[in-house]
């Protein structure tokens, strides 16, 4: 007699369970069905069955593995563990602040010991999610001292070495004045099921100094201190990476839009010179596409017309790597920077930053 204790349709990647319901069940029998056709057939005897041979948590049998066995005695064995991550946000400012941002990044990293051949195979990769809805309206308000929370629920894999790396950023509003923003991150790390027969050792460090000129002493890197999150005093260099986003990423406290006052001299009749409103940012023919390496060019943003000053000019710039800018000659960083971004020769955005934190834009624009 045949009993049918499974019969569903799947996505790959779907979690199987399968039911024996106190049935002593000594072979089973399982057939991979594409579009009516039976593409794989599966069968375990009497011998794995019934417990005469082991079973092994993440052996593949096929295109099906196993992740894990229920005794009916409660002593269940499974790797996919469901856990409840809780993103609580305290208002620790003396005015009243609505909560207006919730993003969660998350990268996951797994290595598959199992794979074909033998050989580990890395599978995952970053996913953004906007967690703002998780927050009831009326409690996204919060008065100095309150807070408030979002819950989110996930599934990591315990039985494969693995990285869950969950990075929560959120931005609140005061009724006047800049926003606030913080983030956090939390970090699972995972260990293979089965016995390693290599040992590996891994060792970090870095200079104490940054100077190229001098060694420094060196230590680790799990005890690097983080830098101030203000550039301040004389800014010799700025350093960006480049995220291939469109102007609706931008995430900072400068004005949208800024005010270049022309540097000529009034009493010039033949000065034509005026002043300039820029955008932060502004994107052309929809932006970067966010794939492809861009050039960039990055010029004195209070130069005007004929008398531009280039800064830098970086070819070939791919997404995630980083450029540097540096102060023109031996002078000093100017206030404005304006950086343009290429797509071949098509211009896909322009960004304009203020350098100097003495600059008037920053009051103008904000008042």
């Amino acid at each position: 007699m045949v009993i049918v204790v499974f019969d569903q349709e799947v996505q790959a990647g779907d979690l199987i369970v399968i039911p024996m319901n106190g049935i002593d069940i000594c072979e089973l029998t399982c057939d991979i069905i594409s579009f009516g056709s039976v593409v794989q057939s599966l069968d375990w005897t009497k011998e794995t069955t019934c417990g005469e041979e082991e079973l092994f948590l993440k052996d593949i049998y096929g295109s099906l593995q196993l992740e894990g066995c229920g005794s009916g005695s409660g002593n269940d064995q499974n790797c996919l563990k469901e856990v409840e991550y809780t993103y609580t946000i305290e208002n620790i400012h003396n005015l009243p602040m609505e909560v207006t941002l919730l993003e969660r990044m998350r990268f996951t990293r797994r290595v598959d010991a199992n794979a074909i051949n033998g050989e580990s195979e890395s599978s995952g990769g970053t996913e953004t999610i906007d967690l703002i809805d998780k927050i009831e309206v009326e409690d996204r308000f919060l008065e100095p001292g309150e807070t408030t929370e979002a819950i989110e629920n996930d599934v990591i894999d315990v039985c494969a070495e693995g990285e869950y790396e969950t990075t929560v950023r959120v931005k609140a509003d005061p009724p006047e004045g800049i926003p606030c923003q913080d983030e956090d991150m939390y970090v699972i790390l995972t260990e293979p099921l089965k016995d390693c027969r290599v040992d590996l050792d891994i060792t970090c460090e870095t200079r104490t100094s940054d100077d190229a000129e001098d060694s420094g002493g060196r230590v680790e890197c799990t005890e690097i201190d983080a830098p101030e999150p203000i550039c301040e005093g004389n800014i010799e260099e700025i350093n960006f990476t480049y995220l291939g986003t469109d102007c609706s990423n931008s995430f900072n406290s400068q004005p949208t839009l800024i005010l270049i006052e022309s540097s000529g001299d009034d009493e010039d009749e033949d000065d034509e010179d005026e002043d300039e409103s820029l955008l932060q940012c502004e994107d052309f023919d929809g932006g970067p596409e966010g794939n492809m390496a861009v050039s960039v060019l990055c010029i004195d943003g209070t130069s005007f017309d004929d008398d531009v000053t280039v800064i830098v000019s970086v070819n070939r710039v791919a997404v995630g790597q980083s450029f540097a800018v540096p102060a023109p000659g031996a002078g000093p960083m100017p206030d404005v920077i304006v950086c343009e971004i290429q797509e071949g020769r098509i211009k896909k955005q322009t960004v304009t930053i203020l350098s100097s934190i003495n600059n008037d834009n920053d009051n103008n624009n904000n008042q």
